[in-house]
This record gives C-alpha cells, structure tokens and sequence, in this order.
C-alpha cells in the first residue's frame, strides 16, 4: 500500500474539501453541520488517570452482558441488549449503568472541544449524554450557540445550536439507549426528528466521534434514507476507519460517504490514532477559513544599491512592483495603512528611480513606468513631475506599445488626470487625445469621464448633465461614477436610482465570485452610497441587509473606516498647520530654536483634500447628496486646513462654496483674500459662477412641477451659495465689468422665483457691491435699473420677517446721491414712479406698499422726487386711513419718516411735520397723535 503523507493525496479529499467550503460559505452551498458521537468524548480532561474514560457502545455491552449473562451466553446487539437489560433489571438499573459509566462531573471540556465548537458549524447535534459540549460554549463568551435539551428549548432558540438529540445529565432524559427507544423515537420526538430532517435538507451534515456499527450511526444514518431518500445529501462519516473495499462500499449504497483518515495516522500507535485522526481534521476545516485581505510589501531598495546598471535597476524595480500589483486583493480603495506604506515605499525609491528612467532603454523604463504609475494611484498621490514627464513623452512616441490594452489605458488616463489636478488645460486636450487615439471603449470611456470632472471642476454643469450620460461601462463602478456626476448638477432622484442600480449590477457578480475582494469592496461602497441616498428618496422594491455587512470590515474595504480616518487626518493637518503658523519656538539649548513645518503634509500630493478629491472621483462620490453631506464637509475643511493658494487651491474652494456651503470656505473668500487674487483669475471664476447661476435657474425651471418637485432640495441654497460668491468677487471689477455684473444682478431680480427665496438677500447683496466697485461718476447709468427693481407681492411672509433686507434699500442706499440728481428723467422713469404712487394710494394692491413707500423716501432725500411728485407722494400716504384718522399702517409712516436712512433728519421732519398740520387741521384727534411721541411732534402741539 502506497505510504500517504499529504492529506491532498487521500482518495477522500474531494469529500473532505466539500465540507470545509461549506463551513465556510464558499461557493454555491449553504453550510455545514455536525453530528458528535461518544468517540468525541474521550477527548475530555479527566479529574485524574484512574478517572473512568468516557465508554463507548462496547463498553456498554460488555457491561450488560456481563450482569446479565455472566457465562458470556447472548446477543452481541447493543440496542437489543439494552432492551433485555431494562425488562430483567428495570429502567432504573439501566439510568444508573448510564450514570456510573458517563462520569460527566469529573470530565472537563478540552482542547479538541473548544476547537469544534469554534468553527462556525449551522448546528450541532449530537447523541452523547454528558455535557462537555454545553459547558465548553458556557467557558468562552464568543462563542453564540443556543443550548435545546428538550423539545420545548426548539421554540425559543435559533441556529447555531447544540442539541442534545438523546436525553442530557443530569436530569433530562428519557436518556435515550433501547432498541424500543430508537422505534418510538420519531413518534415521541418529533419536534427533534423535524429539526434533525431541517438541519440535513438545508446542509453539509458530517458525523465525527462514531465508528461503522455505532448504533447511534446506524439508526440515524438508516432514519435519514428513510425519510429523506433521494433528497438526502450523503452523509460523512469522518475518522479513522481504516475501511476495506467491501465496506466502504456497503456504506457508500447507504448514501454514506467515508472520510477515512486512517492512512495518515498509520505511523501512530494505535491508541493515539483516532486522537490524531480528529486533530487533523480540525485543523483542515481551520485552515479554510476565508483569510481577511491581506497584502505585503517588500522593500524595493533590497539588492538594488548592488546594481550599477539603470537598465538592471529598472528591470529589478520593476519585478518586485509587478509582483505585488498582482498580489493586491484587488480593493476598489487600497486601505489606508497601506497607501501610507507605498507612499514611503515610492519616496525611498523615487529619487533614484527619476535618475534611472532618463539613462534606461525603452523596454526598461515602460515597464518600470507602468508600475509606477500603478503605485502612485493606489496609494491615492499625484503622479511626481519627472514620472508624469517621462509617461507622456512615452506616450507621445507610442512608446506604450509593449504594454498591454488594458495598461495602455491606465496609463493615458493617469496622465490625464494629472494635468487636470495641475488645471493645465493645454496638457489636459493633448493628453485626452492620445487616450481617444487608442479607439478602444475603455479608453474614450476614462475620455469622457475626464472631460466631464474637469467640466465639473469649473461648475459647467450643463457640459455634465449631457456629457455623463455617455459614462456606461461593464464594470458597476463606471454607475457609481456616473451618479456622482449626476448628483453634482442637481438630479438627485436619478443619482439615487443609478447607485441602487450599481449595487444590484454589483450583488449579482458576487454571487457569481464570492471570493473575489475586488467585487466585496465595490458592493461595500455601493451599498454606503445607496444606504444613504434612500434617506433622499424612498425607492420602491429597495432590498438591502438589515446589519451592516461585517465581511467588509474583515475584508479591510469598510468604507466607515475610510471615512472616519478622514475626520483624523484632517484634525492633525490642522494641528500642524496651526503649529506651524507660531513660527521659530526657543529650545533648551543656548541659541537652538524650532521651526515648525508641515510634517507628515508637507510634500506634494499629501494634502488632505487632494486625497478627498481623489478618492471621491475614484469610487464615485458626490461631495454632497440633495441635503445630505457626505464629503462636502470634509472636503470644505480639508481645503482650508491646506492654506493652498495656487490656483488648484482656489478652485476647490470655489467647488467647496458651490457644492457645500460657502461660509464653510468663508475665509478663502473674504475682502482680504479677495483683493489678493489676480483679476484674471476673479473674471475666470465670475464668467464660472454666473454659468453656474444660470444653470441652476433652468434646472428649477424644468424640475418646478415634476413628481420630485424640486428633486434636489438644496438647489436653491446651491444657488444662493454662487450669488454670494459673485457678490464677493464682485468688488474687485471696475468700469464695465462692474457694470455688467450688476446689471447680471438686475436682470435676474426681475424672475418670478426671486421675490418667493432666499435668492432676495443674495441678490440685493451683488446688486449692492457691484455699484459699489462701480465708479461715482458712472452710477447714474444704473438709476434706472435700481428704479426698476421689481416690488415683492403684499404681505409676502419672507418679506415681512426679513424686513428691508428684501426691499432692495440696499441698491438705492449703494448709490450716490448726485446719481439721481444727474440722470434723465425718461418717461419710462416717470411711469416707474407713478407706478409707485398708485401702489402706495390704492390699499387693495398686490405689490407691497411697504416696499414702494421705501423706495419714494430715498429718492426724496436724495432730490430724485420733484415737487409735484412729493406733493403725490404726501397724499398718496395719506390716502388711507384707520378708525383713528392716521395711516392704516402707523408702524409703516413711523419707520418711513423717522427711522430710514436717507434723507437728513431735517428734511425728514419736515415731510412729515406737513403731513400732521395737514391732518390737525381736519381735527384729528391730539391723544391719538399724542401717541407718535416725536419730539418736533410733541413741541408743535405744545407751541400751538
């Protein structure tokens, strides 16, 4: 007989493979399931050496015989016997041969006990009386299984179980021994024999601790193929057996599979066999476990310093880099630790890596660029200057060629987005072209998708909404992508739809691979997204798990931790940048100080919002979802902890105010910092932000009656956020630019959406700055514009709470005085007053009377009003009145003749000192007017 060392090479090891996969849960099975018989209890720690060891079925027989046929006459049957025992002595002779033999008090759970139960077995079941099994789950706290003793434990309990199948000690039994126990078992337990059929119809059922002619074996095996028949998955009888052709297969037409482990124990003594036999097959179903993800990185540098060839250097670099990219589990994000490991590991290496690639031949530095290019990605870092240089002058020469497909692709796209990181928009168009030159759908694919984030980079929002409908790929990350861009211009229903159709498209590959990481980080991100989008939307037939998946922490992909480490990043870039910024620090020693730096973000690329950026484009993040925040906050806090001014730096502020929230980036757009920022820069940002403006107008206006109604509930405050930004940019244009933008302004407060949002402050706040950038002496070109700035509608609420702030005082207040004086008296801006005065006369109006008297006050003080108009405008006011005689709104004339700003406190006396003479004339009543108290009121009335 051949010798048989490795448990691989056993006839048996197919079966044996197939229950450690479905122990596991690998593949298209269910689970698996063990039944422990007596042989399993010999493994307990005994109390001491001459402790009885726990007996087996012969044990057993050979004690009933012996009482009841001490000349050694009877039958050999165990079940039989135990009949004929019971009859002749009675059933308690038979419970106290059980109890004498099964010493369960003095054994105690080992080893072997613990590793069984520590496997993560459907359920166990077992026939033994003792209960090693139930104290070895009371001894260890992480392990989860419910105990069922009796049939009422069923009920209550849930899988993973041990049950007790045959009666337990102490005390509940019948303990289940006779040949007459066995024939009314299915009768009198039913509920066990329902639960026994449930556990083998729906799993991978091995039998461990019994022998071929253990009666428990039989009966049960005989029960199963009874019951079950054809639909019965066979059985594994597992040990060591030592099994002979005509026996295995007598047990195999049983529908009983052997797992015979005998021929790797032959070298032991044979009462150590079965021991070593069960060790073996523990440590078999241990070793499937499924391995969290795990990825090593070697040094690059070993061995290279002993290599004076670029060439060679190269070759090797590019080896040991080739080596691990294919050992990478395939996570959608590297975790982070690790990119913390290849962002050193590239730093060691780089500088002499940049030296090399100038001195290396083609082959040599295509190779090693590619992996390069690889490692930088991974780990999330901007490509360093020397190896973007060297890929596109690569590329540009179709030096790629030697690279596969798939690489050539990786690679073009890599460059591409390394020049719009950079916002080199001359190097962005090249680059994009050397990807579209390659004709194949992966690569106009990454085309499209660039195109569309540098649209979204620089707020052209319609560019996006039509262009991303073009992102459609094989992998379900290319949806994900897709709804991100989607979400950034407002659809939010469709962003929502599209992830819950990423993670549908990712569900049904899983189920295809389970093994594959690659696929597990891609559904762990999906269902992230789409988990959270459902608090957005409520989306019909949304299936998801209940728990959050913990496979995903183990597999190093949850995304909860990604995000949670960001939070951490961002709080010590800010830690370091708030040291840095208290300068040189005296140290102990006489004439030593510390300087601070920027520590662990001080080099390129390391940044915290550059990693933000990069992950969310990466996966397919939006920075915020409706109302919902999911970077935008980060992302906001990242870019101010980067103190970055370049024009990298002021862009992602400009998205952070637009996207997120514009007070989150306040300082980066305060009066300060908007007058250090050169004026091309400001134009190019305002043409952006009146795009934007625009966009989001036309998107309200086709979204306004739709069953979303409004389907992102932040568009408004999105477009409040770009107003405020071009108010603030605003200050810094002169002559015609300032012109232009305010009357951008005034042409947009004239939209029926205006005087109905929030858009009222904004607006009346770029209406306002924008004169004031404009010069003095060309304000009168805008009289008429702030003249004709709409009235909001009577006793609109918003108008009402936020007072002047929405009565468009602060454009009449922006302009100079002599600015009304000097302008023409058109006859449009006639009509325009006298539609004033008939507001202000007629009570029933629908335009506000509040709003209208304001405006009249201000041109009054600054001599806009002639005198026919003033003498209109008096009565107008006066026209009517309360029960009291005075102005049905004496709030309004108080707050109109004593309060505003405007006219001189003389003149406004004096308006309205004509007004009460006029009505004391009449014979209005003197406690009435008592009540105004003012002052000139009070000396008139007292003179008089």
């Amino acid at each position: 007989m051949q010798k048989i060392e490795k448990i691989e090479e056993l006839p048996d090891y197919g079966a044996l493979r197939q229950v450690q996969k479905a122990l596991w849960k690998i593949g298209e099975v269910h689970g698996a399931a063990v039944m422990v018989g007596a042989g399993f209890s010999r493994f307990a720690d005994r109390a001491s050496d001459t402790t009885l060891i726990a007996p087996l079925w012969s044990d057993f027989r050979d004690a009933m015989s012996k009482d009841l046929y001490p000349n050694g006459d009877g039958t050999s049957q165990p079940l039989a016997l135990a009949e004929e025992f019971r009859a002749a002595l009675g059933p308690t002779a038979l419970e106290n041969l059980i109890r004498d033999r099964v010493r369960d008090r003095e054994w105690s759970p080992a080893e072997m006990h613990r590793r069984m139960l520590a496997l993560p077995w459907a359920d166990v079941l077992t026939t033994n009386w003792d209960t090693l099994l139930e104290r070895s789950v009371e001894s260890n706290p992480d392990l989860t299984y419910d105990i069922v003793l009796i049939s009422a434990d069923i009920a209550r309990t849930s899988s993973p179980r041990v049950v007790k199948l045959h009666g337990s000690l102490p005390s509940n039994g019948p303990f289940i021994f006779t040949e007459e126990d066995f024939r009314t078992y299915p009768r009198k337990f039913a509920p066990f024999v329902n639960l026994a059929r449930q556990v083998l119809l729906e799993n991978e059922l091995c039998l461990v601790g019994f022998s071929g002619d253990d009666p428990n074996f039989l009966e049960w095996s005989g029960w199963v193929r009874d019951q079950l028949g054809d639909a019965a998955r066979p059985i594994r009888l597992v040990g060591c057996h030592d099994l002979s052709g005509s026996r295995r297969r007598l047990l195999e037409k049983r529908n009983i599979t052997p797992i015979d482990l005998a021929p790797l124990v032959r070298d032991c003594p044979e009462p150590d066999q079965h021991g070593r036999a069960t060790e073996i097959f523990l440590s078999f179903l241990e070793k499937g476990k499924p391995r969290k993800a795990t990825w090593r990185l070697t040094s690059a540098t070993g061995g290279m310093e002993d290599l004076t060839d670029a060439d060679a250097r190269l070759r090797r670099l590019a080896k040991i880099w080739e080596q691990e990219r294919r050992a990478h589990p395939g996570w959608l994000v590297t975790p982070a630790h690790l990119r913390f490991g290849l962002q050193t590991d590239n730093r060691l290496v780089g500088e002499q890596l940049e030296a090399d690639i100038g001195n290396a031949s083609k082959s040599a530095r295509m190779s090693v660029l590619y992996e390069a290019v690889w490692r930088w990605e991974a780990a999330l870092l901007p490509l360093p200057e020397a190896i973007e240089d060297a890929v596109c002058d690569a590329v540009a020469r179709d030096e790629d060629g030697q690279l596969e497909l798939k690489q050539r692709v990786y690679v073009r796209a890599a460059i591409v987005r390394a020049a719009r990181h950079r916002r080199d928009w001359a190097d962005f168009e090249e680059r994009v072209q050397y990807l579209e030159r390659l004709r194949v759908p992966e690569g106009d694919l990454e085309a499209v998708h660039e195109r569309c984030l540098k649209a979204r980079d620089n707020l052209d929002y319609e560019f996006v909404a039509a262009q991303s409908k073009r992102i459609v790929g094989h992998d379900s990350i290319w949806t994900l992508r897709r709804a991100a861009l989607v979400a950034e211009v407002g659809d939010i229903r469709s962003a929502a739809l599209l992830t819950h159709e990423a993670y549908r498209e990712v569900r049904k590959r899983r189920a295809q691979d389970r093994r594959s990481v690659s696929l597990l980080s891609r559904e762990a991100w999906a269902l992230w997204l789409m988990r959270l989008s459902r608090s957005v939307l409520e989306l019909a037939g949304f299936e998801e798990q209940t728990d959050w998946p913990l496979e995903y922490k183990a597999a190093d992909t949850d995304p909860w931790d990604e995000y949670r480490r960001l939070d951490d990043k961002i709080a010590r870039a800010d830690r370091e940048r708030r040291k840095a910024s208290r300068g040189r620090r005296r140290r102990f020693d006489v004439g030593a100080y510390t300087t601070p730096g920027l520590g662990l973000y001080g080099f390129p690329g390391s940044a915290p919002y550059y990693e933000i950026n990069r992950l969310t484009e990466h996966v397919g993040i939006p920075l915020c979802l409706g109302g919902l925040d999911l970077f935008g906050s980060k992302f906001a806090q990242a870019v101010m902890v980067s103190e970055d001014r370049t024009s990298v730096g002021i862009w992602a502020s400009v998205r952070a105010a637009a996207v997120h929230d514009l007070k989150s980036v306040d300082r980066r757009f305060s009066r300060v910092e908007v007058a250090r920022l050169p004026i091309e820069v400001v134009s190019d940002i305002a043409a952006t932000v009146r795009r934007a403006i625009e966009f989001g107008e036309n998107r309200l206006k086709t979204t306004l009656g739709e069953t979303s109604a409004r389907s992102d509930a932040r568009l408004d405050d999105r477009i409040c956020n770009l107003i405020d930004l071009l108010s603030r940019l605003a200050i810094r244009f002169e002559g015609d630019a300032a012109l232009d933008v305010f009357r951008f302004a005034a042409a947009w407060a004239h939209k029926t959406n205006v005087v109905h949002s929030p858009y009222f402050r904004s607006m009346s706040n770029l209406l306002k700055r924008s004169l004031h950038a404009l010069e003095p002496e060309r304000h009168v070109e805008a009289t008429f514009d702030v003249l004709s700035l709409p009235l909001p509608p009577s006793g609109n609420p918003e108008a009402e709470i936020a007072g002047r702030d929405l009565s468009w005082i602060g454009p009449f207040e922006a302009l100079v005085n002599n600015a009304w004086r000097r302008s023409e008296r058109t006859a449009g801006w006639s009509a325009q007053i006298g539609m004033f005065l008939e507001v202000i006369a007629d009570g029933t109006s629908r335009l506000s009377r509040r709003d209208a008297t304001y405006r009249l006050v201000e041109l009054y003080g600054a001599g806009g009003l002639t005198n026919d108009e003033t003498i209109a405008f008096q009565d107008a006011i006066w026209r009517h009145t309360g029960d009291d005689g005075f102005p049905a709104n004496t709030e309004l004339l108080r707050n109109v003749f004593l309060k505003l700003p405007g006219p001189e406190t003389d003149e406004k006396r004096r308006l309205f000192d004509a007004a009460v003479v006029s009505k004391l004339s009449e014979g209005t009543d003197m406690g009435t007017l008592w009540l105004w108290e003012p002052e000139p009121l009070r000396a008139m009335i007292f003179e008089g």
